[in-house]
């Protein structure tokens, strides 16, 4: 999948006249799915080019600084960063996807103007598809139905899909990062049809986890929000090769994790610990990918460090228990 970043690039010509699909498709959960299954289907059926419009970064890490709301960096909000959110729409065989870079200027453009630029004179597309809540120009004055009009104007079809409910209520984002700030990654997981996931790169920690007996990967996840501090049952995915290793080594691994401030060892800044399962080698500088399958417990404070210990060895067993059962991410 090509990966554009400017409407001037030179492999856009090779994406003219294909279907689009339009929007933010942050955590890319199942109600973006439905949509861009849709936009893939009337791909195939019109025998065009299929393409994700998207913006980078996300609009509201520009539009809300500052102050920031409720006194949160704009930058903790987001279900994936650019990297997972590529690595997931490459998986909905689209052909590629346009993630323009949002800044003040494009956010000053009127609806008609961004019409004009990124559709008329950029994408030059066939068929254009929504969610029923897109707005786009400057202030969001820009509507579906504004959308159609333009589609009228410059010679392009517009679709506009509908929400998709879990039970009565329509899954979007917030409903998501409102669960995972509570810590419901199970309930996630139903929203997304995969485990939420955070990826940061290995840093070297005071290794105290490797004295107790419980060796760990440290991360500081950025661009990502964070979860609810607490212990978890999670699914690691490594790189495809790992220094020290053998050739083969598997991806996946179980795992518990803790991501918090550590108060036991009067830690500050947050950050998520990671003790994998029966594996030896070396991590450090390698970027990982861990899904949160499901959570334990919250995160405390403990009078020492074998009763700390003590607890760690309680959480393995519980994920453990918790994984067994899992047979998939």
């Amino acid at each position: 999948m090509d990966i554009l970043r400017t409407l001037a690039d030179p492999l856009i010509g090779d994406y003219a006249h294909s279907v689009v699909a339009v929007g933010n498709f942050d955590g890319v959960h199942l109600g973006h799915q439905a949509l861009l299954n849709r936009c893939y289907a009337q791909a195939v059926r019109r025998a065009c080019p299929a393409l994700i419009l998207t913006f980078e970064p996300h609009p509201r890490e520009i539009l809300s600084r500052p102050p920031f709301p409720a006194g949160e960096p704009a930058e903790n909000f987001r279900l994936t960063n650019f990297a997972q959110k590529c690595g997931i729409l490459a998986e909905l065989k689209f052909d590629a996807v346009v993630a323009l870079e949002f800044d003040l200027s494009l956010a000053a453009w009127s609806p008609t103007q961004f019409c004009q630029k990124v559709f008329a004179e950029g994408l030059e597309p066939e068929l254009v598809v929504v969610g029923s809540d897109f707005c786009f120009g400057a202030k969001r004055a820009g509507t579906p139905e504004f959308l159609q009009a333009m589609g009228t104007k410059f010679g392009f079809d517009v679709e506009v899909v509908s929400k998709l409910n879990d039970g009565d209520e329509p899954i979007s984002s917030t409903q998501i990062r409102t669960l995972i700030a509570a810590g419901q990654v199970a309930a996630v997981r139903q929203k997304l049809g995969r485990a939420w996931a955070m990826q940061g790169v290995v840093t070297r920690g005071d290794q105290r986890g490797r004295t107790l007996g419980f060796p760990t990967a440290n991360l500081a996840p950025v661009g990502i929000m964070r979860p609810k501090f607490g212990v978890y049952a999670v699914r690691v995915k490594l790189p495809g090769a790992l220094p020290g290793t053998l050739p083969g080594i598997r991806r996946r691994w179980d795992g518990v994790a803790n991501f918090g401030i550590r108060p036991t060892v009067d830690g500050s800044a947050p950050r998520l610990e990671v003790h994998l399962f029966d594996f030896a080698g070396d991590l450090y500088d390698q970027t990982i990918e861990v899904a949160l399958i499901d959570f334990i417990r919250p995160e405390q404070k403990f009078n020492s460090l074998p009763e700390l210990v003590e607890q760690i060895n309680i959480d393995v067993a519980t994920a453990q228990n918790i994984l067994k059962d899992d047979d998939g991410v």
